[in-house]
């Protein structure tokens, strides 16, 4: 089917698009944080060099866990990952994956729930159900204008559980 091996050969180049933007930020912070440092002539005092080597940090960190992400994704194709489904709260997934998403969060406290008390469970893996939502709403903050808000909502239905995250980012291109 032509249509099919187009729209995979479509989601494959968005997905390369994503990844390598996703690399390149935090590349790019660790980057322009360890050429500022190694500079003699600019004068730096303790506070901004630990803001720097914080910096850094943060950098590597994300990469780690993007590099984890991709690992994961791969594992997932090459069906190397068991699912572990359990009944999970669609309220509890969201409150551990903000949790989750701590200092970012803190920082920001731009999103809003707006989920109704009785939903049903889901039988997902709560593991790799809140690894989604942390990478998404983790994007929708990035990539939000400062003081937008992130809007989560859940809902019934018919048989479905629908989940939307509604930002006020770029989108994908």
């Amino acid at each position: 089917d032509v249509t099919a091996e187009r729209e995979r050969e479509r989601l494959h180049t968005t997905f390369l698009k994503l990844v390598s933007h996703e690399l390149r930020t935090p590349l790019g912070a660790i980057k322009g944080f360890t050429s500022a440092l190694r500079q003699d002539d600019l004068p730096l005092d303790a506070a901004t060099r630990r803001d720097f080597l914080d910096g850094i940090e943060a950098g590597a960190d994300r990469l780690a866990r993007i590099v984890g992400e991709i690992l994961d994704l791969s594992r997932i194709e090459a069906g190397a990952v068991q699912l572990h489904r359990e009944p999970c709260s669609p309220r509890e997934l969201l409150e551990s994956t903000l949790a989750d998403l701590g200092e970012q969060l803190a920082a920001s406290s731009r999103i809003k729930l707006a989920i109704p008390g009785r939903l049903p469970p889901l039988q997902v893996d709560p593991i790799l159900t809140r690894q989604a939502l942390r990478g998404i709403l983790d994007n929708a903050l990035r990539y939000s204008p400062n003081g937008s808000t992130v809007v989560v909502t859940a809902g019934q239905e018919g048989q479905r559980l629908v989940l939307r995250i509604t930002d006020s980012g770029p989108g994908l291109t």
